[in-house]
């Protein structure tokens, strides 16, 4: 039987989780700590520029049709390498998150569920992946609303500071930082073969609306945190974004059900984890093909 083709709606949702993943995990705490309240000014001009480099990216793409594929032996090994150690350093961050705000396990534990993740959702390949990715999105969507709307009703004009506080220097490492935590998405499209999507003409223009979509959720969050806790305070939290959830569920009086509005903040790193299991078993595999 004939593969089916993959949707560039999938594929879109999985490119909004992924250009959000670093930011969610630690890259919040992070930002304010290199650049406090010039952070949402610097990560303006980060996500302009990232957002050109993605329109002439995707235009490169659909020209060139490149596509990055390691064929030396130590390419993979370096590559696999690479993948693992990223695996574990995510899961490291996330661990402390998981154990304060649902359940108290063990890394090495939490390290056997998310490995058993990864399988279950890569079992058929990118398809089951971005299938899953579509539903969280919407999901996503209603929490962050609700979230969006619960904290405008917080926000105080009082924590607003004049801008270009910082030395050059800072801010210009703040831009970088911002650079590189949008980057997911392009290395991700960078492994994607062409031929494994359907043939639409529209397809970089779905993709590029969903990577425009993942910078607008991370300023918005940037924003609703400055101006609900403040850029001098979020430094004082390892997860500002879990903390500005926290402070909208106890405001709408909602904090015995706090940990299902909780919940949404791990679908950026879950999926990234689950990506990053499915490129290191597809190198395996290649591996095995080979032998």
């Amino acid at each position: 039987m004939k593969e089916k083709k993959l949707n560039a709606y999938h594929i879109g949702s999985l490119l909004f989780f992924l250009s959000r993943f670093s930011f969610s995990v630690f890259g919040y705490q992070f930002l304010f700590k290199q650049a406090g309240s010039d952070t949402v000014f610097t990560f303006l001009i980060a996500s302009g520029l990232c957002i050109v480099a993605m329109y002439f990216f995707l235009h490169l793409r659909k020209k060139t049709n490149f596509v990055f594929q390691p064929t030396s032996k130590f390419s993979k090994v370096f590559l696999f390498s690479l993948m693992a150690l990223l695996f574990l350093f995510v899961l490291s961050h996330l661990t402390p998150l998981i154990q304060s705000a649902f359940i108290d396990l063990p890394f090495f534990l939490l390290l056997g569920i998310f490995l058993f993740l990864g399988y279950l959702f890569t079992k058929q390949g990118i398809r089951s992946l971005s299938t899953l990715a579509i539903f969280l999105f919407g999901v996503f969507l209603f929490f962050f609303l609700f979230n969006l709307i619960g904290g405008i009703s917080l926000m105080n004009i009082d924590f607003l500071k004049p801008v270009f506080l910082h030395s050059s220097k800072a801010l210009l490492k703040s831009i970088a930082s911002n650079f590189l935590f949008l980057s997911p998405p392009f290395f991700f499209l960078l492994f994607l073969p062409r031929n494994a999507l359907e043939k639409k003409e529209k397809q970089e223009k779905i993709f590029f609306s969903y990577f425009i979509l993942g910078c607008l959720s991370v300023f918005l969050e940037l924003l609703l945190m400055y101006l609900t806790i403040g850029s001098e305070l979020i430094t004082f939290y390892p997860y500002p974004l879990f903390a500005l959830t926290s402070r909208i569920s106890s405001f709408l009086i909602l904090n015995r059900i706090f940990f299902l509005f909780a919940f949404y903040l791990l679908f950026d790193s879950t999926l990234f984890l689950a990506v990053l299991f499915g490129a290191m078993k597809q190198i395996v595999c290649t591996f095995k093909n080979e032998a």
